[in-house]
């Protein structure tokens, strides 16, 4: 499954790494977003998420309550 990198700042223009989609959108740093406020998806981003970046690169640095919303188990 290729990465989906959302942006949803007006400044500074980076994007994010979606990480779990339940009625809203969780990023790989913990933010949390909802569908109307993404300004725009990519696959290959320009700018990127230093958090997100090392997170995805290092994937056991991912916080274990974000495994759980992946998984969809709420704790």
């Amino acid at each position: 499954m290729p990465e989906r990198w959302i942006r949803f700042e007006r400044k500074p223009a980076r994007f994010h790494l979606l990480w779990s989609e339940q009625g809203f959108l969780t990023t790989l740093c913990g933010r949390m977003v909802y569908r109307a406020e993404v300004i725009a998806e990519t696959e290959n981003p320009p700018a990127r998420c230093r958090c997100c970046r090392s997170r995805s690169e290092h994937p056991y640095l991912v916080p274990v309550e974000l495994r759980a919303l992946r998984q969809g188990v709420a704790e």
